[in-house]
C-alpha cells in the first residue's frame, strides 16, 4: 500500500504536478510513514 502511494507521488512529482495537493499528499505520506513504523496511534490528529 505505502509503496504504491509513494510510487504515485514520485510519478506525480516527476511529471511536474507538484501543486498544493501534491505537497499535501507528500506531507501526509511522510507523516504516515514516520508514524507507522514506530507508533500506530502516536500522533493522529488529521
Amino acid at each position: 500500500m505505502d509503496g504504491f502511494r509513494f510510487d504515485n507521488l514520485t510519478k506525480e512529482i516527476a511529471n511536474g504536478r507538484t501543486s498544493r495537493q501534491g505537497v499535501l499528499r507528500l506531507a501526509l505520506a511522510a507523516g504516515v510513514a514516520a508514524v507507522l513504523p514506530g507508533r500506530a496511534s502516536a500522533r493522529v490528529d488529521a
